[in-house]
């Protein structure tokens, strides 16, 4: 543990990882109708950070105060964002392809 500490809180810090997580998800979401070998590539790199983070949370880190739900509500308002920006993408490949508006 002593090794694994201090982390730069600014990437390694669980705010940054789950906004790295979201960006994942919601590139996964987003392109993966378009072209769906994407889903798998984001399936395959939760399930390495399920194994992995799974294991340093447990026994490589520190415990680290709980801050109440903060990362969870703004991870899930950039999913929202990032939905957002899905029906923008959809809308703009229907009108490409579609023959007439």
């Amino acid at each position: 543990k002593e090794m694994s500490e201090p982390e730069d809180q600014d990437y390694y810090g669980f705010g940054s990882r789950s906004a790295r997580w979201t960006n994942i998800l919601i590139i996964g979401l987003v392109f993966s109708s378009l072209s769906p070998l994407i889903m798998l590539f984001a399936l395959i790199n939760f399930a390495l950070c399920r194994l992995i983070y799974g294991y340093l949370v447990v026994f490589a880190e520190t415990k680290k105060p709980d801050l109440g739900g903060v990362f969870f509500a703004q991870q899930l308002q950039h999913l929202h964002k990032g939905l957002y920006i899905y029906v923008t993408l959809m809308i703009g490949v229907l009108l490409r392809r579609g023959g007439s508006y």
